[in-house]
């Protein structure tokens, strides 16, 4: 009986992330294909979302407000007034009140939008002074 022998299949981290477990086993060991199956090319068009979403962005500021792209997750940017979005799927995302401090939620996990907007511009942002269009994206936690 002839042992069977595997080829060896190298994959991108891009690959590895999109792909759930069962399919990158399926590729690997029962030659199956990847749902998600990236190449250089598919790539570099995948990059044309960023430009489309700064446009988004620029296009949904408010008067006075201004934004910054987080730098752990650039799909991700805030505003001076407490917002946040994807600009990827070109979305605003809602952001919760707790204790006096607007947090978000992001794929990384939680984050302090106050405190990202007091170390980037010095603005204490306050509940009470946003206008209402920004305070409808603010869920405020009345219990715990």
């Amino acid at each position: 009986m002839k042992k069977r022998t595997q080829r060896k299949k190298e994959l991108t981290n891009d690959q590895i992330i999109w792909n759930d477990g069962q399919d990158l086993w399926d590729y690997l060991f029962e030659n199956g294909r990847l749902k998600n199956f990236y190449d250089d090319e598919e790539k570099e068009e995948d990059t044309d979302w960023f430009d489309e979403g700064i446009l988004w962005l620029q296009d949904e500021m408010y008067d006075g407000e201004i934004y910054q792209i987080l730098e752990e997750n650039q799909q991700y940017a805030f505003t001076s007034m407490g917002r946040y979005c994807n600009i990827k799927k070109k979305q605003w995302r809602k952001a919760s009140l707790h204790c006096h401090s607007i947090m978000g939620n992001i794929t990384g996990g939680s984050i302090s939008i106050s405190k990202m907007v007091r170390d980037t511009w010095s603005i204490n942002l306050n509940y009470d002074t946003l206008p209402k269009e920004i305070k409808a994206l603010i869920n405020i936690r009345t219990k715990y």
